[in-house]
């Protein structure tokens, strides 16, 4: 029994502490729980890439042809992926009703889908979107994205997100 409450105790700790600093970002560019004057150039353990057209990560999709922003706000347990085209600058509306973020960090897969944001009239969206409390955890383990565009698997393993500030 003591065994597995100081697992469980460790574990909640560590993830308590890797997401205490993590700055998240809105839709609209704005960020939160940080002031405005943190310039995010001191050296951490990981790479964000360049800030997107919203304020958050960027990558790039192992094929070629598009690239993605990944924004989270950890208060709202909003996760937002925005479509971009090859120079992260421009959102790019695709036919994809949803696309998925696999997280390989337990015994089984865990599997989160984020819905097309305001598709339009040809069903073409380049938001997608949840709420999900576990997947904020999840990001910080690590997941996969996937999304089929034009008959296309797109796919990018977005590495552990921990932030040490």
């Amino acid at each position: 029994m003591s065994r597995i409450f100081t697992g469980t105790a460790l574990s909640l700790t560590l993830l308590i502490i890797a997401f205490a600093g993590c700055q998240t970002a809105t839709d609209t560019g704005t960020t939160t729980g940080q002031s405005d004057a943190h310039d995010h150039d001191h050296d951490h353990d990981h790479d964000h890439g360049p800030a997107g057209p919203n304020g958050g990560h960027t990558e790039t999709f192992d094929q070629p042809g598009y690239t993605f922003e990944w924004i989270h706000d950890d208060t709202a347990q909003l996760v937002k992926i925005v479509i971009l085209d090859e120079s992260q600058k421009e959102a790019v509306a695709v036919a994809a009703e949803s696309l998925t973020l696999t997280s390989n960090a337990g015994q089984e897969p865990q599997v989160f889908t984020l819905a097309a944001v305001s598709p339009d009239e040809e069903g073409k969206a380049s938001a997608f979107e949840t709420k999900d409390g576990a997947l904020i955890v999840a990001l910080g383990l690590g997941v996969d994205v996937s999304v089929e565009i034009d008959g296309t698997q797109y796919t990018k393993k977005i590495e552990p997100h921990n932030h040490d500030h």
